[in-house]
């Protein structure tokens, strides 16, 4: 029941939350450019990621991967599992795996290049944003 919840929640947020970053950082956009309720949300984040802000190629590049890829396979994995599906244990080791990635591949290259996008020097923004929110 909790894994369930867990899917469904995570299909939502990769596909609403996300998908309006990545409608926001396309086609010439950017967050810090943008108005409207996710545009000031995402503005909000990007105090803590100021590449959240800026549409940055490899931000946006594992968003598109993240809103076509992990949202619907987290919501097929829900759909799996509410009907007992054998197959739903391979799919959610590869939707496990692609988010561990994704969430590598969001923050390795800022710490290889010392951290110029992120913003640690808040507790709300360090912890809740980067850490808890990813």
């Amino acid at each position: 029941k909790y894994i369930f919840t867990w899917l469904v929640f995570d299909a939502i947020c990769h596909l609403t939350l996300e998908g309006s970053f990545l409608y926001l950082s396309t086609f010439g956009r950017t967050v810090n450019a943008s108005s409207g309720f996710f545009a000031y949300l995402w503005q909000d984040y990007a105090k803590a990621d100021a590449r959240w802000g800026t549409a940055d190629s490899t931000v946006v590049a594992l968003e598109i991967l993240t809103v076509l890829g992990a949202g619907p396979l987290a919501g097929y994995c829900a759909y799996l599992l509410s009907k007992n599906v054998f197959s739903y244990h391979y799919w959610v080791i590869v939707l496990s795996t692609a988010e561990l990635y994704g969430g590598f591949m969001t923050f390795a290259p800022e710490w290889l290049t010392g951290c110029k996008g992120l913003n640690g020097s808040n507790w709300m923004l360090m912890w809740v944003y980067l850490f808890f929110m990813n």
